[in-house]
């Protein structure tokens, strides 16, 4: 444990944050884990800036652990449940010389889970929209 890192003390909120995660690795299969974690971030920063709520509600830290900017407990929860249903599978890959962890989806498209994203997170009309271009915003930039 890294004496600056509060991930590990850091609890859960009981978010269900598997759509999410599902959807964005649909979104940009061979998407790495930091790249996920912060997309996950943004997105919640995002909707809170423009509607005054974050999207999914989870708390974030800082972990030096996982190199990741921002951290969830729930996000991870996510990640660990998805792989274990074998929705997503992790593969190494080299990226600028160095192995990193990415994500694939399994036997879908992000069209597939559309729905279930939506009906989720309440996200219709203007906020799927919302939602559609902070997405792309994110994964363009990553």
């Amino acid at each position: 444990m890294h004496a600056r890192c509060r991930c590990h003390t850091a609890k859960p909120t009981g978010v269900n944050l598997r759509p999410l995660v599902k959807y964005i690795v649909a979104s940009r299969p061979g998407v790495d884990k930091c790249s996920l974690f912060r997309t996950v971030y943004l997105l919640d920063k995002a909707f809170e800036r423009e509607t005054g709520k974050p999207l999914t509600g989870t708390e974030y830290g800082h972990c030096m652990l996982l190199k990741a900017p921002y951290f969830s407990v729930d996000v991870k929860d996510a990640i660990f449940d998805l792989l274990r249903r074998e929705e997503i599978e992790l593969r190494p890959e080299r990226r600028n010389g160095e192995l990193v962890s990415t994500y694939h989806p399994v036997g879908y498209r992000a069209e597939d889970i559309e729905d279930d994203v939506r009906r989720k997170y309440s996200l219709h009309g203007d906020k799927w929209r919302l939602f559609r271009e902070v997405l792309e915003r994110i994964l363009g930039e990553a």
